[in-house]
């Protein structure tokens, strides 16, 4: 099973969770590109053109969504937070606060899907590593993040967490503690309210 029929399986997993009125809904839906190479997904404007080597996906009864690319070459040491740049986002329910980087998220009551993707991380020692997904300051998941061999750096691998939060909750994506200092390569963060 490649890459980006898992990630399409996860959006269509996401569209049963929502009524016909709502897949019906204009205001219900979100729209995005996906790398046919890659299978990373990047949330789009309703009138937005994919790539050549990318699908357009119609994403029904997402609320509200945010893309984010992290901070290219950021060093991040155990316990310290991913930044991430804004990009694309629509509806509420996703919010920041200060001026970019942003380090953390406020995500309002609801379901939420999280993808975490990226590559070309570096460390300076072999063996896999580990990034935290945290609300309000507690571990709930975590990404891998594993070499590739033929490159001689590290990849997220395993990039959708669905998760639930009963009231305002703060996120945020984090080095774990027992990770060494590694730097980033490239990163995605796409966040969708579900419901």
């Amino acid at each position: 099973m490649t890459r980006l029929s898992v990630i399409v399986g996860a959006f269509v997993v996401a569209l049963g969770l929502t009524t016909p009125t709502d897949r019906a809904s204009a205001q219900n839906q979100a729209f995005a590109c996906a790398n046919l190479n890659s299978g990373s997904i990047k949330v789009v404007a309703p009138n937005a053109t994919c790539g050549s080597n990318e699908q357009r996906i119609v994403l029904g009864g997402a609320l509200a969504g945010a893309d984010y690319q992290c901070v290219v070459s950021q060093t991040i040491g155990p316990g310290n937070a991913l930044n991430f740049q804004p990009g694309v986002s629509f509806g509420s329910g996703i919010s920041t606060t200060g001026t970019p980087p942003f380090g953390s998220f406020v995500l309002q009551q609801g379901i939420y899907q999280i993808h975490l993707s990226g590559s070309g991380f570096t460390k300076p020692s072999i063996g896999d590593f580990i990034i935290d997904l945290l609300l309000n300051n507690q571990a709930v998941a975590a990404y891998i993040v594993a070499p590739d061999v033929n490159a001689g750096v590290f990849n997220i691998v395993g990039g959708d967490r669905l998760i639930s939060v009963a009231s305002n909750t703060v996120l945020a994506l984090a080095l774990a503690l027992s990770s060494p200092t590694v730097t980033t390569g490239f990163c995605e963060l796409i966040i969708t309210k579900l419901q």
